[in-house]
């Protein structure tokens, strides 16, 4: 049996260093010029590489899919088209947004860089506008930079610490003003002088009548109007019902000719119908009477 013949093994010629050298320079050339011809594609955009975080440097301007801008010698970044935010329009600010924002979490102000402030568009009717996301959203609260107004468009619920307070020490500590700013009612909070000053008649529409007042005032709230002090009236006082006073103070005279008693009338008393009178009159005038009304009663 004839012996077979040895299978021939055949090898590439073995190339030399200096070919594997120049083969493997040319991959590394192909590999970098992929990778950054995408960049210099945009470099009109202001697409750049980063630089070193020494402060001393400056940065060159950086941007993100045309989307997102960074400002190279402020550091403000905006956030919109690069048209509106590039090399020639810079974001005016840390940042700034053109766009609506969504946050799903807390908005903390840190004041340790100073005051924190929110700042509107000045001459702006809704330069500020708080609202829900309803499907008919409603509006709250709106800021009216042109007429500086805060417009209020829900009423205010008060909980926890229910109070309003005012200037302390003013003449016009707190006021409620028309729409065209004139005063309806004004809270003075000059200290030992505090009082409430309406400026406009107060009409009181409640009609609970005052109850039978008796000597141990057990109903004495019971009446529309209820004061634990005095009731000073400047001007004349016209009543459609009855005045009962509770007090029960004896009318007396001292010894300087001064009169006291449940009701003291510094001027005359005026009764165009019958006056009765339950115990003692008394009567301090001897002026004789005259047909004209003068003096004591006849």
């Amino acid at each position: 049996m004839p012996r077979a013949m040895p299978r021939a093994r055949f090898a590439p010629p073995r190339a030399s260093n200096a070919r594997r050298t120049e083969a493997l320079s040319l991959v590394l050339t192909l590999l970098s010029a992929c990778a950054v011809a995408p960049a210099r594609a945009q470099a009109n955009s202001g697409v750049t590489t980063a630089v070193s975080a020494d402060p001393s440097t400056t940065r060159p301007d950086f941007s993100l899919v045309g989307r997102v801008w960074v400002d190279g010698p402020t550091g403000n970044v905006g956030v919109g088209d690069i048209s509106l935010f590039n090399a020639t329009a810079a974001p005016a600010t840390k940042l700034e947004v053109d766009g609506t924002v969504t946050v799903r979490g807390d908005v903390v102000f840190d004041e340790s860089n100073g005051a924190n402030k929110i700042t509107v568009r000045d001459g702006a009717s809704s330069a500020l506008t708080l609202k829900d996301r309803g499907s008919t959203p409603v509006t709250y609260v709106t800021v009216n930079s042109a007429s500086a107004r805060v417009e209020m468009h829900a009423p205010l619920h008060f909980t926890g610490d229910q109070r309003l307070e005012a200037q302390d020490n003013a003449a016009a500590g707190l006021q409620i003003t028309a729409e065209a700013g004139n005063p309806l009612l004004v809270f003075d909070t000059r200290d030992g002088a505090e009082n409430v000053v309406a400026k406009v008649p107060v009409n009181v529409e409640d009609t609970t009548d005052a109850c039978a007042t008796s000597v141990d005032t057990s109903c004495a709230l019971d009446a529309s109007v209820v004061t634990d002090g005095g009731l000073v009236v400047g001007k004349k006082t016209f009543m459609t019902g009855t005045v009962r006073v509770a007090d029960v103070t004896d009318a007396s005279t001292d010894t300087n000719g001064d009169v006291f008693g449940s009701v003291r009338l510094a001027g005359g008393l005026a009764v165009e119908k019958s006056a009765h009178v339950k115990q003692k009159l008394r009567v301090l005038d001897d002026e004789d009477g005259t047909a004209a009304g003068g003096g004591a009663p006849v």
